[in-house]
């Protein structure tokens, strides 16, 4: 699998750019790839529900309220960027027509999640992965030339390449969704209480 360095120069390759050997080396290449790589690595992850950075958690219910809107209170794992499922119901627009019913309310708020679903509360989330060894193929594909997309200006002066660089990172993104979804059986919510009901 790519370290941080190899993604690192698969990025600055893009932009024919000099290898570095460190993110703290002394040059410009190193000091920009460095200001940009959580930022991009956090966008990037985000942008779709990755196999390998999905998570799961029961989450209990806390002891503290809402002061209003909502009844209960739960805390989100510290490693949680985004959230992908919350009970049956599946949170991205992309996923929300399976949904067996209408999404129940809910709010984020920190790292913390209201809603009146009760507990314990199921969810399904994108973790924080910072170690590049679990990174799949695909995403560091997706990563590299989103970093390049990034950096290119102020690279190159290029802000055609820059665009096309940006093009490129939303074309791999929407290819590695594809090739992600064929490594697992199709996923999909359960039947609805009106759908089951009609079978007993």
């Amino acid at each position: 699998m790519a370290n941080q360095i190899d993604i690192a120069n698969f990025a600055l390759q893009k932009l024919g750019a000099q290898r570095i050997s460190s993110l703290t080396q002394n040059t410009e290449a190193a000091r920009i790839v460095s200001s940009v790589w959580n930022i991009c690595l956090h966008d990037v992850l985000r942008a779709r529900p990755w196999n390998f950075a999905l998570g799961r958690a029961l989450l209990p219910k806390l002891v503290e309220k809402p002061l209003f809107d909502y009844e209960g209170l739960f805390l989100l794992p510290s490693d949680h960027l985004r959230l992908h499922r919350i009970g049956d119901h599946f949170t991205d627009q992309n996923w929300a027509k399976f949904n067996p019913t209408p999404m129940p309310d809910y709010a984020i708020e920190g790292n913390r999640l209201l809603t009146d679903i009760p507990a314990p509360l199921k969810i399904v989330y994108i973790r924080r992965i910072e170690d590049s060894n679990l990174f799949d193929p695909s995403f560091v594909q997706c990563l590299a030339t989103r970093i390049a997309a990034e950096i290119c200006f102020g690279i190159t002066q290029k802000a055609n390449l820059r665009d096309t660089l940006m093009q490129e990172y939303l074309f791999s993104l929407n290819d590695s969704g594809a090739l992600s979804a064929s490594e697992k059986p199709p996923e999909f919510a359960p039947d609805s209480t009106w759908i089951l009901s009609r079978y007993t």
